[in-house]
C-alpha cells in the first residue's frame, strides 16, 4: 500500500485531480523505492510523501500465560502456601523461592505431595501423628487452595515487569496474540480472569485466550509423554460421530460457563485435556485460529512441556523464564531472554527481526 501526505491550501478539487493521477501511475509503474513526488499548482506548493509500505507482516504470538504474563509460582501459589502455613500457627514454615523450587521438585506434581516431602525433611509437628499426617497435609492444601483463590480473586498477583510494553508494541504492530492457559494453575485459581482484567478491556478485546486444564502446582521442567489431541479435528468428526458430537456440545457448555461475564471469550474447540498441552494442538491453534504460517508464529513460554509441544508443532519458540527454572536447561528452543526490556530482554521489535532473519535464513 501507499502513504501519501499532502500540505497546501489549495482548491480541494485541485488535490483530488493530482491523487488520482498520482494513482494511476503507481498502479500502472509501482514504486521500486520511496521517493516524493512534487505538484504545483498556481502560487502553491503541493508536496506528496509516496511511501510504498514494505513491512512484513507481523508475527502471530501464543504467550503462555503461567509464567510468561505472572509468575504463578513464585507469587501465586508460593505465596498461597506461605498463607496457609501461618493460618496453621507454623510460622517456622516460610518457603523463600528456592525452599518452594526444591519442594515443588520433590512433590511429585502435588500440593498434598509437597507438604508431605517437605515436613518428611524438616520434621513434621509434634501434634501430628503418623497416621493423620495425609489428612494435615489435605486440610494444608485445601487452605492454601482457599488462599490463592483470593489473592486472584483481589488482583493481589502482579503481572511480570515489561510485559505490557511488550503486548502494547505487539498489538499496535497489527500482530495476532493469543493467551494459553492452565499449564500451572487449576481451572478454578482463574489466573487468567485476573490477568485479563490486569490487561484492561482495550488490550483484552484483542487477545484471544486458549483455555485448558491442570492440577495446578506441577512442574513442568521434566520430560513426560503426552497423548496427542487435535481438539478441532474433534470438532470436525463430530458431524459424522454421536460421541463426538455430545462431546462438542459439552466443550461449548463449558467454554460458556467459562466466559459468562468476563467481557471475553473462550472457544469450546479449543479447550485441550489430558495432562499437557500437545503438538497437534498448539499447530491448530497457530494455523486455524491466529491465522499464521507456523513458520512466522512464535510460542513464548516459561515452563518445558509447552514449549516441547510448540517446538514439535513447527512453531518458533522463545522462553522467558520464570524464577523456578531461570538457569533450568531448555533445549530446542530458538531463543532464550532472561526477561523483558531492554538488555537482554525481550521486546517485540527485537523479536520480529528475529522471526525475519531466521525465515530469511531458511
Amino acid at each position: 500500500g501507499y502513504i501519501v501526505e499532502l500540505t497546501t491550501n489549495h482548491s480541494p478539487r485541485a488535490i483530488a485531480c493530482n491523487c488520482e493521477n498520482l494513482r494511476t501511475k503507481m498502479a500502472s509503474q509501482p514504486l521500486q523505492t520511496p521517493r516524493a513526488t512534487v505538484f504545483r499548482t498556481s502560487g502553491k506548493r503541493i508536496r506528496s510523501s509516496c511511501v510504498r509500505a514494505q513491512a512484513a507482516e507481523a508475527p502471530g504470538l501464543l504467550l503462555e500465560c503461567d509464567g510468561v504474563m505472572v509468575d504463578v509460582h513464585r507469587d501465586a501459589h508460593r505465596v498461597a502456601f506461605n498463607q496457609a502455613f501461618r493460618a496453621m500457627g507454623l510460622d517456622c514454615a516460610n518457603w523463600s523461592p528456592q525452599v518452594y523450587h526444591d519442594v515443588m521438585r520433590a512433590g511429585k506434581g502435588s500440593g498434598e505431595g509437597m507438604i508431605i516431602g517437605y515436613f518428611n525433611t524438616v520434621g513434621w509437628p509434634l501434634v501430628v501423628t503418623e497416621r493423620d499426617r495425609m489428612g494435615y497435609a489435605q486440610e494444608l492444601h485445601r487452605m492454601k487452595r482457599a488462599a490463592m483463590k483470593e489473592m486472584v480473586e483481589k488482583d493481589q498477583v502482579e503481572l511480570r515487569e515489561g510485559v505490557l510494553a511488550f503486548l502494547d508494541d505487539a498489538l499496535l504492530a497489527g500482530a495476532k496474540v493469543g493467551l494459553v492457559t492452565g499449564t500451572a494453575s487449576a481451572p478454578d485459581e482463574h489466573v487468567v480472569d485476573m490477568v485479563m482484567r490486569k490487561l484492561g478491556p482495550d488490550r483484552a478485546s484483542k487477545i484471544r485466550v486458549f483455555e485448558g486444564f491442570s492440577s495446578g502446582e506441577e512442574e513442568e521442567e521434566e520430560e513426560q509423554n503426552e497423548e496427542p489431541l487435535d481438539a478441532l479435528e474433534d470438532v470436525a468428526s463430530s458431524l459424522v460421530a454421536a460421541a463426538a458430537e455430545k462431546q462438542r456440545k459439552l466443550k461449548k457448555n463449558i467454554a460458556r460457563q467459562a466466559s459468562e461475564g468476563r467481557g471475553w471469550s473462550v472457544d469450546p474447540n479449543l479447550l485441550f485435556e489430558g495432562e499437557g498441552i500437545s503438538s497437534d494442538w498448539i499447530n491448530a491453534v497457530a494455523q486455524l485460529q491466529l491465522g499464521s504460517e507456523l513458520s512466522r508464529c512464535v510460542f513464548i513460554g516459561a515452563h518445558f512441556r509447552p514449549l516441547k509441544a510448540a517446538a514439535g508443532s513447527g512453531l518458533l519458540t522463545a522462553v522467558v523464564p520464570c524464577s523456578n527454572n531461570m538457569n533450568g536447561a531448555q533445549p530446542g528452543v530458538d531463543w532464550k531472554f532472561d526477561g523483558f526490556g531492554p538488555g537482554g530482554g525481550l521486546a517485540y521489535e527485537r523479536l520480529a527481526r528475529m522471526v525475519e532473519a531466521k525465515n530469511k535464513a531458511e
